[in-house]
């Protein structure tokens, strides 16, 4: 996976390369793993002992085949003296505290939960977009249960996050390297305590405050967005941020277009309430019976002339 024999300088470049090619927070982990177990010169077996995990388990660590738990990534923060967010990012992060890392899952459920309600996206949808059991999105965010890596990497993309921003701590003064994921949670905290009126000032709110009227789109508007939101890569949240849209009324539409219940108006065409449609219809039934009824009655009545002229 690594190059078998390089110096260190020669390993972090291969760590940033992989970084930039879009490698998977699993792999990242594994890389950073391997080049900061070289460069205090640890042996694989020791860091498994100080870790208190297997052998085999750093092994397949380091060959990103496992997909962790934050647990096991703070017991090898712990042995490595690495604080997470340096396991995914390039900056310079002071070694973690006890604290830090005993608090760490409930630090990773406040973030999501943060960002989620900064992009105003209930749990329910955004456990339909990822797929996950019903209910496990409220528990990560109440009681931060022992979540994988790759489930926090889904939600991560989905929200518009870096990954290492998920284990950032504003309580913790950053580098100027490592500012980056303290500001993407340290906005999305102002933007989710000013829509809560106990939190902040009238001033405050009245400056978060959206627009009350928002321009009405077309039908062709929003199947234009809707298809753009089924583009591989795309989330709901970043269409949405870049049309300027509610990420809520995209889920609709999504659930409309689906429901063949979005369709493109064409020109010169008008629009008929639900209501009358409904109407019109019952009423086509109605004389579609009414028809059916006389054309039986009127071959009934053919065929009695007959026999009565043919008995003549």
């Amino acid at each position: 996976m690594y190059p078998s024999s390089a110096s260190f300088t020669q390993l972090t470049t291969y760590f940033i390369d992989m970084a930039y090619r879009g490698a998977s927070a699993r792999e990242r982990f594994a890389a950073s793993v391997f080049l900061i177990r070289n460069q205090i010169g640890l042996p694989a077996a020791t860091l498994a002992t100080e870790a208190g995990i297997s052998p085999n388990t750093l092994y397949l660590i380091e060959k990103s085949q496992i997909n962790v738990h934050i647990d096991t990534l703070c017991k090898v923060a712990k042995a490595l003296r690495t604080d997470p967010c340096a396991f995914f990012s390039n900056g310079n992060h002071p070694a973690p505290t006890a604290a830090r890392l005993n608090n760490l899952r409930r630090l990773v459920g406040e973030n999501i939960r943060a960002a989620r309600q900064s992009r105003n996206v209930s749990q329910a949808q955004l456990t339909r977009e990822l797929g996950l059991p019903l209910g496990y999105l409220g528990r990560i965010e109440r009681t931060a249960p022992n979540v994988r890596l790759d489930t926090l990497e889904k939600i991560a993309r989905e929200l518009g996050l870096r990954f290492e921003a998920l284990f950032a701590d504003t309580n913790v003064s950053p580098s100027h390297d490592t500012q980056g994921e303290h500001q993407d949670i340290i906005r999305i905290r102002s933007t989710t305590n000013a829509r809560h009126p106990a939190r902040n000032s009238t001033e405050n709110k009245q400056a978060n405050a959206r627009p009350e009227h928002r321009r009405r789109r077309s039908s062709k508007e929003k199947i234009a967005i809707v298809r753009e939101s089924f583009t591989p890569g795309k989330t709901v949240l970043v269409v949405a941020r870049n049309h300027d849209v509610n990420p809520n009324q995209v889920f609709r539409w999504r659930k409309l277009y689906r429901d063949g219940l979005l369709a493109e108006q064409q020109s010169g065409e008008q629009l008929v309430p639900a209501s009358e449609l409904a109407n019109a219809l019952n009423e086509i039934d109605r004389l579609k019976q009414l028809l059916e009824g006389k054309s039986t009655a009127q071959t009934g009545e053919t065929a009695v002339v007959k026999r009565s002229r043919s008995k003549k």
